[in-house]
């Protein structure tokens, strides 16, 4: 296996915290400077297109999909919203950096009855932002009107379906669960607060069962109606990654004590136990086409641990590739199978692809 260095997508104004794709293909990011860009892995040298702005930053998102055809954009302060893009013409959405496409409105007046919030507002500078030093400065759009929910002062800190039911994980500890199928969102359970602020989610891919992390160090399995059914106990610290393995066999975790552990989720039993990074380990995913696991870490790593023995593969740091790679803490990763190209984001504003490919001799 060889690590290439390709490119680098420069713009974002804060740490980007989370990285996806639209059902085009976009990559989209968002971090603490509020910002959603889309960006063209196809064309890496155009600048990104900013969909929508959130004072106070955004922690999660979720881009349209078979669920729920609308994005959802989980704030630091606390905010959700809820708002669909949608193109004048056919042809208008198939690139991020087509500027053709429009917003459509959501009328704030049906705004969720709950707790309603103003639109998010464009960055007042936003039409002068055209250029930068670098050529990297993404162009901001005007920002669509939302619906806009206040869920408290707690951040939102991850989003995930289970079916038709949307799961947010917040800083306060509550693990809140969405109706969407009506016309607007609207809270439909709301479980006690767990003890500690809920970090990440992950949903069985088998079974109708979500897991969350949390700051106590401890996992918790919860059914569709809400109750935990299961906790693992065997992290120090916070909890910031989980990723199912085997059809759901097995949970890996990843936590701000740098461990990775391994859990049997049928019984229960902690498996494996072992430090991964020299500071928190960030964010875990699957790269199924080289059988490993990706790991993003604060100590400004990614690894790559084989999925089978979870045996140390590479490390990609300064030193493999000293112009490239990032030079604060590695957040989040995201696998694009079909350029099989690895994507990372972190504290350095920056987000950096990788290409996979087999070592030639």
């Amino acid at each position: 296996m060889e690590i290439i260095p390709l490119f680098q997508w420069p713009g974002h104004r804060d740490a980007v915290y989370a990285l996806g794709r639209d059902v085009n293909g976009a990559v989209m990011s968002a971090g603490g400077d509020g910002t959603l860009v889309a960006w063209d892995p196809s064309s890496p040298q155009l600048p990104g297109r900013a969909l929508f702005r959130l004072n106070g930053g955004i922690y999660t998102f979720h881009a349209p999909s078979r669920a729920y055809n609308a994005w959802i954009i989980g704030g630091i302060r606390g905010e959700m919203h809820f708002f669909q893009e949608t193109a004048a013409d056919p042809e208008a959405c198939q690139s991020p950096n087509n500027a053709k496409a429009k917003s459509q409105t959501l009328s704030a007046a049906q705004q969720h009855p709950l707790v309603p919030q103003p639109p998010a507002q464009p960055h007042e500078d936003a039409a002068q932002q055209r250029t930068s030093s670098d050529g990297g400065l993404v162009h901001h759009a005007s920002s669509p009107t939302t619906i806009g929910i206040n869920t408290g002062k707690a951040p939102v800190h991850d989003l995930q379906f289970m079916g038709p039911t949307l799961w947010s994980a917040h800083g306060d500890g509550r693990l809140l669960r969405w109706n969407l199928e009506d016309q607007f969102p609207r809270m439909a359970y709301h479980s006690a607060p767990l003890p500690s602020a809920v970090r990440c989610l992950a949903t069985h891919p088998s079974a109708p069962i979500m897991a969350s992390g949390s700051s106590d160090g401890k996992i918790r399995l919860s059914s569709e109606t809400g109750e935990v059914v299961q906790e693992f106990s065997g992290h120090t610290l916070s909890v910031f990654s989980l990723l199912f393995l085997v059809g759901g066999k097995y949970l890996l975790s990843g936590s701000r004590d740098a461990h990775l552990a391994v859990w049997d989720t049928e019984s229960g039993q902690l498996l494996d136990r072992f430090p991964a990074h020299l500071g928190t380990l960030n964010h875990l995913i699957t790269i199924p086409e080289w059988e490993c696991i990706g790991s993003a870490g604060r100590d400004k790593e990614i690894r790559l641990w084989d999925a089978k023995t979870l045996e140390l593969r590479k490390v990609i740091n300064r030193e493999h590739a000293p112009q490239h790679a990032h030079t604060h803490s590695v957040n989040r990763l995201l696998w694009l199978p079909e350029k099989s190209m690895l994507l990372s984001a972190g504290d350095d504003r920056k987000i950096r692809a990788w290409q996979i490919s087999e070592r030639t001799e």
